[in-house]
């Protein structure tokens, strides 16, 4: 697997910062320091000459010691924070609306079911989360008109 080169450059650049108090050197120092650090880890002086595999280990160290925050995974992230239906949900309940004979998702009907369904006051598909938009897809297949 290809990694990020450029990514790795900046996370090991910020957490040697962070771990050598860079910011508060004059920059030459700073660089002179930085790159002493890097030579001293790797025997190169650039992160640049390094092989994707020293680069992943540099990063990991400085996760270890501190100086970079963990990275929390992106699939737990997102559950967390989009709680939205999904386009695959979308497509599902068109096709399960259409198969009834409803004119679409803006159908009363589909309001009217939305409502039974869900006991809220929802007029409108869009403002259905995925646990809702799910049991309104399931409803909806074991209805019978």
């Amino acid at each position: 697997m290809q990694i990020n080169r450029n990514a790795y450059y900046g996370l090991i650049h910020k957490g040697a910062a962070s771990l050598l108090g860079l910011n508060q050197m004059l920059p030459d120092d700073a660089d002179a320091v930085y790159r002493h650090w890097l030579k001293q880890r790797t025997s190169k002086t650039s992160c640049k000459d390094l092989t994707d595999a020293q680069l992943k280990a540099l990063k990991n160290l400085l996760e270890a010691k501190g100086a970079l925050p963990k990275p929390v995974a992106k699939a737990q992230q997102q559950t967390r924070q989009n709680n939205n239906p999904t386009n695959k949900q979308y497509k599902k309940l068109t096709a399960v609306v259409k198969s009834k004979g409803w004119s679409g998702l803006g159908a009363p009907e589909l309001a009217g079911f939305i409502q039974r369904t869900t006991q809220q006051q929802c007029v409108s598909v869009y403002q259905l989360d995925r646990r809702q938009m799910s049991n309104v897809i399931t409803g909806l297949e074991k209805w019978k008109v």
